[in-house]
């Protein structure tokens, strides 16, 4: 055998393996998808998600398609997972719903508002709002700071409980100092106020504020900015660098005009920092 053969041979066999390796690195990733689906199926399960292992089935649809046409035995499973949580699904999506999420709201002692009423469910007087979209039963929360931007989720009554405690937690369970918030408000509206060439004093937009007041922060989030407003408020705590905090009405009762805040205070749309004489 000359070394041209040994060569060949060699070539070949190295190209042999690359192959090999590639057939097995698509057979590990694959076994490592159907690994993470069924653990998720299997959690989804445990919590009585049913409508959360369905939607499994429609973001993994092109993979779960393709070990049915391999005829994967885990294909079988997963038609037999799909077929039975179905049934479930049915009872669920169904004119009992309302019963379920009355039910799931009082087993986490999460109190639901008086006036929800499917598809509507309100929290928190009104500021958080669950909106259930029948077509796809897909829950999407907000409030009225954020506007359907903090989740959307398949509807399991008790996801969507687990989901606004999170951000009832969030939003009003921090820790909360009237003078180092009113300290960093003071710095934001002097900001701005340079921003626009104008006196202190001067009566600004509040939504120009609450920018500059998140330029300064790690993590900010408007709903947040707007309950501690609203706690200042209820303190009574107004008074810095000699001048007195002024909230005043906005023109139009909308979030892109001013900010809501609680307890029936109204939009504050201005801001000013007026001295004391």
């Amino acid at each position: 055998m000359s070394i041209d053969d040994l060569i060949e041979l060699a070539n070949q066999g190295a190209s042999d393996a690359i192959e090999q390796a590639r057939i097995k690195k698509i057979e590990y990733e694959q076994a490592n998808h159907i690994q993470k689906i069924m653990e998720e199926i299997a959690n989804y399960t445990k919590n009585g998600w049913v409508l959360h292992v369905l939607s499994i089935f429609d973001k993994k649809k092109t993979l779960i398609e393709n070990l049915r046409a391999k005829n994967h035995p885990v294909s079988a499973l997963l038609d037999r997972v799909k077929e039975i949580t179905l049934e479930k699904a049915k009872e669920v999506a169904s004119c009992r719903f309302p019963a379920y999420m009355e039910e799931a709201c009082c087993n986490s002692n999460l109190l639901l508002d008086k006036n929800s009423a499917h598809p509507c469910y309100r929290f928190d007087n009104g500021f958080f709002t669950v909106e259930i979209d029948e077509k796809k039963w897909i829950a999407k929360l907000s409030n009225y700071e954020t506007k359907g931007k903090l989740a959307e989720l398949p509807a399991d009554p008790t996801a969507i409980v687990e989901a606004v405690k999170k951000e009832h937690n969030r939003v009003f369970e921090r820790s909360f100092e009237p003078k180092a918030f009113l300290k960093q408000l003071r710095q934001a509206y002097l900001t701005a106020l340079k921003d626009q060439k104008r006196a202190d004093g001067s009566s600004i937009p509040i939504r120009d504020v609450v920018k500059r007041f998140g330029e300064k922060q790690p993590k900010f989030y408007s709903d947040e900015f707007l309950i501690d407003l609203s706690r200042l408020v209820e303190k009574g705590v107004s008074e810095i660098d000699k001048r007195n905090l002024e909230l005043q009405q906005a023109q139009q009762d909308s979030t892109e005009a001013g900010v809501l805040l609680l307890g029936g205070r109204g939009y504050v749309g201005f801001v000013m920092f007026k001295e004391v004489r």
